[in-house]
């Protein structure tokens, strides 16, 4: 119970001192276009998903 009451006022104040924007420097924005285009987060792009000619717009292909 000690413990509880000492670590847990200093884990509210780190929470509480961390910038809210802080991102890592190779973070990158997750876009609709990059969850589906790439391999990496779906594999092999997603079948149900088709994108217009001019790819810049998608549709959902029920099945």
């Amino acid at each position: 119970m000690q413990l509880r009451r000492s670590v847990f006022p200093l884990l509210a104040l780190a929470c509480l001192l961390t910038p809210a924007g802080a991102v890592p420097a190779a973070a990158q924005q997750l876009t609709v276009e990059r969850i589906f285009a790439s391999t990496e987060l779906a594999p092999d792009g997603l079948p149900f998903v088709r994108w217009t000619p001019d790819g810049t717009r998608y549709a959902w292909v029920q099945r």
